[in-house]
């Protein structure tokens, strides 16, 4: 597959900018086990989705996670391990499912993402967000001979491996755009020069895609 052509956006302002006035699900809400001090120092994604959603749910496999958000204020809060408890669950559906950084830690993305068909009407995005598998700012500790790598994620994603996952699972791609993460003693002073470079977007941090479950699920390849 060639990939399409790439363009820099910022994560959380992709995420919000879809979300913005709608009905929104927001899978990984608490970002266990960093609950606490993302509320403490305002970094919590799940806030920012509420100062401009519609609706908002939140949905965490922790427990812990859940009441620390619960005792916090926000309503509208489950915890839940699996998605396809969420439809008989929630018995509705939203205009925008995000699921930020979640396929890379499942053993089993397929069946996460077969789960969020019950709760998808026509027009409902899925928003997806990924570590990407091409990284550039991998390569230098490649090239040392290191692995750098988060202790629970399963695997690597790229445009192709998603798109072909998602298709699988009846959703079709509609946008996919790369992003240059923010940690690291040395981004910001190049992510302005990456994001300039066409040539580049490729070999970004990560990649920001919107679905729509608009297609029947094809058989496996």
């Amino acid at each position: 597959m060639r990939l399409p052509p790439l363009a820099p956006r910022d994560r959380e302002e992709y995420l919000l900018g879809h979300c913005r006035g709608k009905a929104v699900l927001h899978l990984g809400c608490a970002d266990w086990p960093l609950t606490r001090a993302r509320l403490r120092d305002g970094s919590l994604l799940h806030a920012k989705l509420a100062a401009v959603t519609d609706r908002l749910w939140g949905i965490d496999a922790s427990a812990d996670g859940i009441r620390l958000m619960t005792d916090a204020g926000f309503p509208n809060l489950v915890a839940l391990g699996r998605t396809d408890e969420l439809a008989p669950t929630l018995r509705r559906t939203f205009d925008r499912v995000v699921a930020g950084e979640i396929l890379e830690h499942l053993d089993d993305p397929g069946s996460f993402l077969a789960g969020l068909r019950g709760v998808c009407h026509p027009g409902t995005l899925l928003l997806l967000t990924v570590p990407n598998f091409a990284s550039l700012k991998r390569l230098p500790r490649l090239l040392w001979g290191e692995e750098t790598v988060h202790p629970d994620h399963r695997a690597y994603y790229s445009v192709v491996t998603v798109t072909r996952l998602c298709a699988e699972q009846g959703f079709r791609r509609r946008e996919v755009f790369s992003y240059w993460g923010t940690r690291g003693r040395f981004a910001f002073l190049l992510n302005p020069v990456c994001r300039r470079l066409p040539f580049l977007q490729a070999l970004a941090d990560g990649l920001c895609f919107a679905f729509s479950p608009d297609v029947a699920p094809e058989p496996g390849r």
